[in-house]
């Protein structure tokens, strides 16, 4: 076996894929570029010979590949890679698919996204990989990412201001494995790489972009890396050992910020929300950390500018921009997509809205209700001072929402009085004027449940005239 088959075969060991009696199912990424043709080649003769040498009736893993086009250069220069692919894949006796991106999707999703072409391809790309991978029952996705490459994704996220307290590891450049995706040729050199396509006579293409010095990486490549070359050796090693350094402290924040659970968030359909007093408590960077992935989980695509978080961890209450609104409301932190209510709730100004449609346990901002048919008097935990705090019956579904000026409901005398006139009559607190519930039909108030809080419960009796498979609702918890 050569020194790069050994090569590839401990890259494959380090990212976990093992040769056994089960061989494993490798999906390869090829675009028909130097490297990964390169990895498709060297693989092919990497199982080859540790099956000849083992006299084994299976190869060590099966190889399969997918090659992704992505429309975003000359049809001529993206069709002349698929074909080199297919045509090189049917000469090995691999199979291979083609998965095209639509013109102009990559453009879009860059302007949605906000982080330019290259970004808005890569991620199109891992999504279409992953979802081959799945289908094909693939048990992990290779990608060909070398050391070099390594070492300009280190140089540009130095540049652009990267650490492991920031986005978690990524000072320390690409992943070795990352889930399913896999890159054995992370300590094999671009040369070593050329060497090997030069002596085996390895076909390749080469991208027209890669020219391009308007692309960020490729401005690194063209004029960075060649000045470091020649003014200070050794700056590779130096900086591949600081990425293994911030690689254990970014291992740590990880580990850390996932103690702060987010959960999903009932006044919103796409927010997530955690405990304040755990969340403030954490490290600063833990902190940013933990806020990229509510964020994830919030279901935002576009990139959020670190200064963002840096307000809001810091201590800055509400925070909005870059499709992400940040808020700490009473006890809870939420996270979710900017302007991104629950239906029919356009106009809800307040900092909840839940939509009941069963019995169960529902958190406010100040505490929690129990929505069922029975009420146990006497149950209320010592802490809240007002008692046994219900009101009801209502008919399922309805909504609860914040308390806000707009709107009227019905008086006894079966006339209707303004929400605001309400709230001023009451002499609400100014840090209470949000936090009343407000009970709906379908956007039209029956109660104001003021009560939890220290103040009158306003109900519309003949709101409910059959009481039948009605519910109450039960203030259980109090907790400031």
């Amino acid at each position: 076996m050569n020194i790069f088959s050994e090569k590839a075969a401990a890259g494959l060991e380090k990212c976990g894929i093992g040769f056994s009696s089960n061989p494993p199912s490798l999906l390869l990424a090829v675009s028909g570029g130097i490297d990964s043709m390169v990895m498709l080649y060297a693989l092919k003769e990497l199982s080859e010979k540790i099956q000849a040498k083992n006299t084994a009736a299976l190869p060590p893993f099966f190889l399969s590949v997918v090659t992704v086009n992505h429309n975003i250069r000359p049809a001529f220069e993206t069709e002349g890679d698929t074909s080199l692919v297919e045509a090189c894949c049917a000469a090995l006796g691999i199979p291979c698919v083609i998965r095209t991106i639509l013109p102009g999707k990559i453009e879009e999703l860059a302007l949605e996204r906000g982080g330019g072409i290259e970004e808005a391809a890569r991620f199109m790309r891992y999504n279409l990989l992953e979802k081959e991978a799945a289908q094909r029952e693939a048990d992990f996705v290779l990608l060909a990412h070398n050391r070099d490459d390594q070492l300009e994704t280190l140089l540009q996220r130095f540049l652009q201001g990267a650490s492991a307290g920031i986005s978690g590891k990524a000072a320390a450049g690409m992943a070795r494995r990352r889930g399913i995706f896999c890159r054995p040729f992370l300590d094999i050199s671009r040369c070593e790489i050329e060497a090997y396509a030069e002596k085996y006579r390895v076909p390749f293409r080469e991208d027209s972009t890669n020219a391009d010095a308007a692309y960020y990486r490729n401005n690194l490549r063209l004029h960075l890396v060649p000045l470091l070359n020649e003014r200070f050796p050794g700056w590779d090693k130096a900086v591949l050992s600081g990425a293994e350094k911030a690689l254990k402290t970014g291992a740590f924040i990880e580990e850390a910020a996932a103690s702060i659970v987010w959960k999903p968030s009932m006044h919103s359909l796409q927010a997530v929300q955690t405990e304040a007093a755990f969340f403030f408590a954490a490290a600063f960077p833990v902190r940013i950390r933990a806020l990229y992935a509510a964020v994830e989980k919030a279901g935002v695509r576009a990139r959020v500018p670190y200064a963002l978080l840096k307000a809001f961890a810091a201590g800055q209450k509400k925070v909005c921009g870059a499709g992400i609104e940040l808020s700490c409301i009473g006890q809870r932190v939420y996270v979710q997509k900017e302007g991104q209510k629950e239906k029919n709730t356009a106009e809800n100004k307040g900092p909840f809205f839940l939509n009941i449609r069963k019995p169960g346990i529902y958190e406010l901002p100040f505490g929690t209700v129990k929505v069922g048919p029975e009420v146990q008097k006497g149950d209320c935990p010592a802490e809240n001072k007002y008692g046994d705090v219900y009101t009801g019956p209502f008919k399922l579904p309805f909504e609860i929402r914040s308390f806000y000026t707009k709107g009227r409901i019905k008086t006894a005398d079966g006339k209707h009085k303004s929400l605001k006139k309400i709230r001023s009559e009451w002499g609400i607190a100014p840090a209470h004027k949000e936090l009343i519930p407000v009970i709906e039909y379908s956007g039209v108030p029956v109660c104001i449940w003021g009560q939890p809080l220290g103040y009158p419960t306003w109900y519309v009796k003949d709101s409910i005239r059959d009481e039948d498979d009605t519910v109450l609702l039960y203030f259980i918890v109090r907790k400031n």
